[in-house]
């Protein structure tokens, strides 16, 4: 007996239908198979990330740790990835290690957040010269390296070493102001390339700044004279964290004491009791200009004191919005309705209509023109006579 089978207009739609299908699977799968496997490859990722953190991680932040309880000063330990492997913790360079431990250090190029960030993006680790002027105290490298400059061994933790570098003199110091450097935000780190390469950082002559267009501060100094030491730091106490720093000075004439933090007008200086206008120094720093003699100097960063005004607009412009919104729809909803008329669709209905006698339509009468209108044409009617 022959079985029966169904007809190909039947089977038609479900073929296609499974071709369609099919044709998607197959152009969806390899995407698919791509986004697990990189999945399965970043789980494994992040737990050697992990098993880094707490082996060479711990390590690292115990030597951290250690530096910032020896005193105030900056830590080096490499800039970027380009360092190799032995500045990193696992995936993670050094410098980002100490970036996000909100460290105070140097390595890490930021673009855009503070004056310092184009200028530290030329920092020579091989400079002493350079660790003074930036007060870089520290280096973390790993074990089996020279200190990049001349150091004293510390601590080892694990595979890194914590060094200090001999020649520093913490936040402070006491320099000649010279003939200024005209520069802007846009160009700041590359017009400092030249300072950072000289003589004048070992010989404590700092360049004035005359940023962007404000006048720079009057030198101390001649050009070329060398005058011998300026003066002498004799105590200092810093919290960069929190924006404070103290100096005692003893100034053998006139001349400049700079803070090594980024300048920014909101610092707020002190000299024996009275506050003075801070001045710009090279390469990004801030500066005092003093006389002779004694002083106490404080520095303090003001940040922006009306942040509560701020909030407070901002609350009450989503309120203010959230209320005219609110009456919106409060008028949309108390506005009547129109109601239709249903009769209106009835008369359009008939107007739209034709009439039975559409194709011949019946004229009204005469037109003025032909014969039998109650007036004549106005080019053949008579005209009135005067009375």
């Amino acid at each position: 007996r022959r079985i029966p089978w169904p007809s190909s207009a039947r089977w038609k739609p479900v073929a296609v239908g499974i071709g369609v299908a099919v044709i998607g699977i197959a152009f969806v799968t390899p995407g698919f198979l791509d986004r697990a496997d990189y999945a399965e490859r970043q789980f494994t990722w992040v737990a050697q990330q992990r098993d880094a953190d707490h082996g060479d991680g711990a390590d690292f932040r115990a030597l951290v740790a250690k530096a910032e309880s020896l005193g105030p000063g900056r830590i080096f330990s490499g800039q970027g990835s380009g360092w190799g492997h032995g500045y990193m913790v696992g995936f993670v360079p050094n410098d980002i290690g100490l970036l996000y431990g909100l460290t105070d250090a140097v390595g890490f190029n930021r673009p855009t957040w503070s004056l310092s960030s184009s200028v530290t993006h030329y920092f020579d680790s091989t400079d002493p010269d350079q660790y003074r002027l930036f007060d870089v105290r520290y280096i973390i490298e790993p074990e089996g390296t020279a200190p990049l400059v001349p150091a004293r061994r510390v601590e080892q933790r694990g595979r890194f070493v914590l060094w200090e570098v001999q020649d520093t003199n913490g936040y402070f110091e006491v320099v000649d102001a010279i003939s200024p450097i005209e520069a802007d935000r846009t160009n700041l780190g590359t017009r400092m390339q030249a300072f950072l390469k000289s003589s004048l950082i070992a010989g404590r002559q700092y360049p004035t700044v005359a940023f962007s267009g404000a006048p720079a501060a009057p030198a101390t100094i001649k050009p070329g004279a060398s005058p011998g030491s300026p003066g002498e730091v004799l105590s200092q106490t810093s919290d960069p964290e929190n924006g404070r720093f103290g100096a005692t000075v003893r100034m053998n004439r006139r001349a400049v004491l700079v803070l090594k933090e980024s300048f920014d007008p909101r610092w707020r200086v002190t000299v024996d009791g009275k506050v003075v206008p801070p001045q710009m120094m090279a390469p990004s720093f801030l500066g005092v200009e003093l006389g002779p003699g004694r002083h106490v100097v404080t520095v303090e960063y003001a940040p922006y004191p009306r942040y509560w005004l701020l909030f407070l607009v901002s609350i009450g412009s989503i309120v203010g919005l959230a209320f005219l919104d609110r009456r919106r729809r409060r008028k949309l909803l108390a506005e009547p309705v129109p109601v239709p008329d249903p009769s209106l669709g009835e008369r359009l209905v008939a107007d739209e209509r034709p009439s039975r006698d559409s194709e011949h339509p019946v004229r009204a009468g005469p037109s003025e023109d032909e014969p039998g209108s109650d007036q004549p044409p106005a080019s053949t009617a008579a005209p009135t006579a005067p009375e």
